[in-house]
C-alpha cells in the first residue's frame, strides 16, 4: 500500500471498514444518489444512525456532497482517482487484508 493511498487515508478520516465499504459502494455507483434510509437498504445496514453519522463525517471531508435529503460521492476529479486506487488496492486480496488491518489498528 502506498504512501499516497495511506496519507488519504488519514486526511480524509477513513478510518474505519464501514467508511470504506461505504466509499467503494459510492465508487462504484458514482452517479447513484440516495437518502440515509435509501443507502441503508442498498447496502443491507440495519442501523441508520450508524450511516448518518458515517455520511455526516464523509461530508465533512468533502468526500459527499449533499442536496436537501439527498447524498452522492463527490464529483471531484481528485476524489475519484485516490477512490480508484483504492478500490484497486482492495481488489488484491494481500493490500485489502494490509488495508484493512491498519484501519482496524485506529
Amino acid at each position: 500500500m502506498g504512501q499516497n493511498l495511506l496519507s488519504f487515508l488519514v486526511t480524509r478520516q477513513i478510518n474505519s471498514i464501514q467508511k470504506l465499504n461505504f466509499l467503494l459502494f459510492l465508487y462504484r455507483n458514482p452517479y447513484r444518489t440516495g437518502t440515509i434510509r435509501d443507502f441503508a437498504l442498498w447496502l443491507y445496514w440495519g442501523n441508520e444512525l450508524v450511516l448518518e453519522g458515517i455520511i455526516n463525517e464523509l461530508r465533512k471531508v468533502n468526500l459527499i456532497i449533499s442536496e436537501g435529503e439527498q447524498y452522492g460521492l463527490s464529483p471531484a476529479p481528485e476524489i475519484r482517482h485516490e477512490l480508484e486506487n483504492l478500490a484497486q488496492t482492495f481488489d488484491d486480496p494481500l493490500a485489502r487484508q494490509i488495508l484493512i488491518d491498519r484501519l482496524r489498528q485506529r
